[in-house]
């Protein structure tokens, strides 16, 4: 038996696993885009409540250097952005779609797009805006301390930016992008499957 034989062999024996139903698919797809929806909607809660405490520090410290107000200006626009991003995105994860099997895979990879547009260009102004800012507000409330603090405090705030946007953020966006994915393929094989029939 030649190598070519036992190759075919191999290929008629393999077992041919049957693409799951639409109903399993579309239950699968919109607890992806309720997952998704609800992560944002959290954000969005801790983004404000962050800005509720940048103000309330900004009415009790009355800060009199122009870096405070600039970082403040920053953090504002940075989270404003974000928020109107991410409410686009809130709307089009509606989880109550009842569409054809192509229409929906349409309808994900529009998701996934609008997902890649708001993680890799709104997600990196905002983490900008965020850092910048926090690094000229912080200057005004550092300056009190001693050299040897003001450099502890702002290795420990430039620390957690780098983790937070090289491992952390990274990690969730891999795996953001990793579950649609997952969906989309999913349907697109349950589609190859009913136009082979």
């Amino acid at each position: 038996m030649s190598a070519e034989d036992k190759f075919y062999q191999l290929w008629q024996s393999k077992k041919v696993i049957a693409a799951p139903s639409k109903d399993i698919l579309m239950r699968n797809a919109t607890s992806v885009k309720r997952g998704l929806r609800n992560q944002l909607i959290r954000t969005i809660i801790s983004i404000v409540a962050g800005a509720a405490i940048i103000i309330n520090k900004l009415m009790t410290t009355a800060p009199t250097m122009i870096t405070t107000w600039i970082g403040v200006a920053m953090l504002f626009i940075g989270m404003i952005l974000y928020i109107i991003y991410s409410t686009g995105l809130i709307k089009i994860l509606n989880p109550a779609i009842n569409l054809p099997v192509f229409e929906y895979i349409q309808h994900m990879q529009r998701i996934r797009e609008k997902q890649r547009f708001v993680q890799f260009n709104i997600f990196k102004v905002y983490f900008l805006m965020l850092s910048l800012g926090f690094c000229l507000y912080t200057i005004e409330f550092t300056r009190r301390f001693s050299n040897t603090v003001q450099i502890l405090i702002y290795t420990v705030l430039l620390c957690w930016i780098f983790i937070s946007w090289f491992f952390i953020e990274k990690k969730r966006i891999k795996k953001q992008e990793t579950v649609i994915s997952d969906v989309i393929e999913n349907f697109q094989s349950l589609s190859d499957e009913k136009s082979d029939k």
